[in-house]
């Protein structure tokens, strides 16, 4: 396991929890887990959408990542230029912003 603070996006938590094959490498990173509160929202989204209560999703979230980071206006420059300058990969904005987390 690590000992370094880690910043998961959304696709590897899900996967996780939907145990989907190969993920049990990535559970070394969720020890000590940061995720922006907008990458968060995208999750409870998920969860949700596929018939788990919210208050489930919610608390299931909150075992698993150590602490949850608002994004501030002041991120929102970092956002875009990430954004921007990914064009080539079609980077999306909930990526743009566990990056700039990360």
């Amino acid at each position: 396991m690590t000992n370094k603070a880690s910043v998961i996006e959304p696709s590897a938590l899900l996967a996780v929890i939907y145990n989907e094959p190969g993920t049990d490498k990535a559970q070394e990173y969720f020890d000590n887990s940061y995720m922006s509160v907008v990458n968060a929202v995208e999750c409870i989204t998920v969860l949700t959408r596929n018939g788990m209560p919210l208050d489930v999703a919610k608390n299931l979230l909150e075992s698993i990542i150590s602490k949850f980071i608002p994004c501030e206006y002041n991120d929102v420059v970092l956002i875009t230029q990430i954004k921007n300058e990914n064009k080539n990969v079609e980077i999306s904005l909930g990526d743009s912003i566990c990056i700039a987390l990360g």
